[in-house]
């Protein structure tokens, strides 16, 4: 078009003047159009060769982002198979975090390429641009997701399974060790049968035994509760499993069972030799001894769940104690019986001893039945205490959690300033700040868990200062968080202004310099004439 209007001004210039000027109001109107023209082709070139650019960087970024997805999709594990030992299990869970530091790393990326498509599409009219960039955020959420659940998966049946084998192990050596030590208890010689000192020895070593076995219950119970978990997980073998609980149950039950027996006839080669009077005389002061203990121990502060514990463990003794005395208060009451009988068939041999005995045994009696009274609604107390202060701690341990990865995700977000990591950050932080208002039901019912447990433990000021101390300490940080929260979208705001600030500007110098470049190519031909070449040199300045 250039050329021909310098064709058309050097004909011109070529013609007479009559001519000129019979021609001049048509000449005008051709290069006043000539000019428009030029100034549409140069804004729709400018236009044009700015989307192609675009285009050319978004294809190059998509091909980059979509090779890297199959990268990662042919890198992921198989599933946890039921041959995979716990090493296999471990390199899954290893593969599984790099892989997934891998995608997140490329998140802002992927973020750019969803957002300069979707900026070009305004522009072009392409379903195919449109479903190559939905496909490519499609295929970066469902590779996340499944490696998240994976992740989840693997690390739960590797931790169950690591916890499971590690601790079935050591109850299995316990077990093994037990029995070989309760053999060695209740084993009694011709000789040790004649003693009596011996007797009562090994039956305190049979009651300490007890004890040690009441302690591995909740070992037990634990490595029991883990392995039905497992039992119930479809993609792992667990009949190696069941075998193996199915074990440490039967031995389990074959102890208690032994325990009971080797109790029973250690009592029995002991009141063989005692006479029923100096039992009756060792039970009283033995219960005297431990009114004293549950006494003194019933008066101890609880103030937390450490302290229940130790309670909780020494009442569990005091009733193996009492169950253990079972016997000798059977024997005794048993002895008051045959008593009974003989006087009734020689009246004129009773005397005021029997009169004793019978009072002494009655009274023990009633004491017995105070202090397992007192004992066991100890022992209900303290069990409930322990139900409400785990629940209680359960759930303060997952708002502090919570709390943590969220004050650990608000400092990271401060280190972003990648635009479109900065625009995805806005939005989490706004759906972090209503997840915080949600979270303040979590807060009422811990502070509802925590309010009961002060109505029980109304004797105990220690308790419930820690638990108001606990309270407090979650307010704060809910309300540190909040502001953290608020500050951080503050300073994301500003940077986003700052981004769109830069965006502004960035579109004035590029539209400055397409311009020029355009101009300049457009005068690389010199005009026909001096007229012409003036009026390019002006346009130029």
């Amino acid at each position: 078009l250039e050329v021909n209007r310098a064709m058309l001004d050097t004909l011109s210039q070529q013609c007479d003047k009559n001519t000129q000027q019979s021609h001049l109001s048509m000449h005008t109107r051709l290069n006043n159009l000539t000019y428009i023209i030029l100034d549409k082709a140069s804004l729709h070139g400018q236009r044009l060769e700015r989307l192609v650019r675009q285009w050319t960087e978004l294809s190059e970024k998509h091909d980059q982002l979509h090779s890297f997805l199959e990268d990662i999709e042919r890198q992921m594990p198989r599933p946890v198979a039921s041959n995979d030992s716990i090493m296999a299990i471990q390199e899954k869970i290893s593969t599984y975090q790099r892989l997934q530091r891998e995608l997140t790393d490329e998140k802002p990326m992927v973020f750019q390429v969803v957002d300069k498509g979707k900026q070009l599409l305004h522009s072009v009219n392409c379903p195919g641009l449109e479903a190559e960039v939905t496909e490519l955020a499609e295929k970066w959420v469902n590779l996340n997701t499944a490696l998240s659940l994976e992740l989840k998966r693997t690390e739960k049946l590797g931790e169950q399974l690591q916890a499971f084998e590690a601790e079935a192990a050591v109850l299995r050596t316990w077990l093994l060790t037990a029995k070989m030590k309760l053999t060695d208890i209740k084993h009694l010689s011709d000789q040790d049968q004649q003693s009596i000192a011996t007797i009562r020895s090994k039956n305190d070593k049979l009651l300490e035994f007890r004890k040690e076995v009441e302690n591995q219950e909740g070992l037990k119970s634990k490595i029991m509760f883990v392995g039905k978990q497992l039992s119930e997980n479809q993609t792992y073998d667990t009949a190696g499993l069941e075998r193996n609980m199915a074990w440490l149950e039967e031995q389990w039950g074959l102890l208690e069972h032994d325990i009971n027996k080797a109790e029973e006839y250690l009592h029995q080669a002991q009141m063989d030799l005692m006479p029923s009077r100096q039992a009756l005389t060792e039970l009283a002061t033995w219960l005297n001894e431990m009114e004293e203990g549950v006494k003194q121990e019933i008066s101890k502060p609880v103030r937390n769940m450490a302290d229940i514990e130790i309670s909780l463990k020494k009442f569990k003794d005091f009733k193996i104690e009492l169950q253990n005395k079972q016997l000798t208060i059977d024997f005794v009451n048993q002895s008051s019986l045959q008593i009974g009988t003989q006087d009734s068939e020689s009246t004129s041999h009773m005397s005021s001893d029997k009169t004793e005995f019978a009072e002494r045994l009655g009274s023990l009696n009633k004491r017995w039945q105070a202090l397992s009274h007192d004992v066991n609604e100890q022992l209900r107390t303290f069990e409930m205490l322990q139900k409400k202060w785990e629940e209680y701690e359960s759930s303060l341990s997952r708002l502090q959690d919570w709390f943590q990865e969220q004050e650990d995700k608000v400092k990271h977000y401060r280190l972003i300033g990648h635009e479109i990591s900065v625009k995805q950050t806005l939005k989490e932080s706004k759906m972090l700040q209503q997840t915080l208002k949600a979270k303040e039901e979590e807060i009422d019912h811990a502070r509802s868990l925590g309010e009961r447990l002060v109505e029980l433990s109304h004797d105990s000021p220690g308790c419930q200062r820690s638990i108001q101390s606990s309270l407090d300490h979650l307010n704060k940080r809910w309300q540190h968080l909040f502001d953290q929260v608020q500050d951080l979208q503050s300073i994301l705001n500003e940077l986003l202004s700052q981004w769109e600030a830069y965006h502004k500007e960035l579109q004035g110098v590029n539209q400055v310099l397409s311009e020029t470049e355009y101009c300049l190519s457009r005068y690389s031909s010199v005009g026909a004439d001096l007229i012409t070449l003036r009026m390019q040199v002006e346009k130029l300045k």
